[in-house]
């Protein structure tokens, strides 16, 4: 029998249950449609990183012109997807954390760093 080959959602959703557990947490079930959510996006993902490795960032349309891949924007929607399921994921235990205004901002700055982050690699 061959072994099952992990993907890069099962990966990151491995890794993510290993960091809450450190912490002594464990998923809701809010977090954990969350975290289904996370490990479908991030495979996606990564088979658009994969299509457009092999097909490149640009192409030639019909008239000579050369035009920016569509999988670029594919990819931005999917990394957008991938930190807003992400961001809703709680990595504290509630008595450490702050208010709730101070979770969501929070939240809001980590969401928004993980989507720039993954557009500036994208744009790269």
């Amino acid at each position: 029998m061959g072994k099952t080959v992990k993907t890069a959602g099962d990966k990151l959703v491995e890794d993510i249950l290993a960091d809450l557990a450190t912490q002594g947490l464990r998923p809701d079930s809010r977090e954990v449609a969350l975290l289904a959510r996370a490990r479908h996006a991030a495979n996606q993902l990564a088979e658009l990183e994969t299509a457009l490795a092999t097909t490149g960032a640009t192409y030639v349309d019909k008239n000579g012109r050369t035009r920016p891949s569509a999988l670029l924007s594919e990819i931005r929607a999917q990394a957008t997807i991938l930190a807003r399921n992400l961001g809703g994921i709680q990595m504290v235990a509630p008595s450490e954390a702050k208010s709730a205004a101070h979770q969501r901002a929070g939240a809001a700055s980590w969401n928004a760093r993980v989507t720039r982050e993954a557009q500036r690699e994208q744009a790269g």
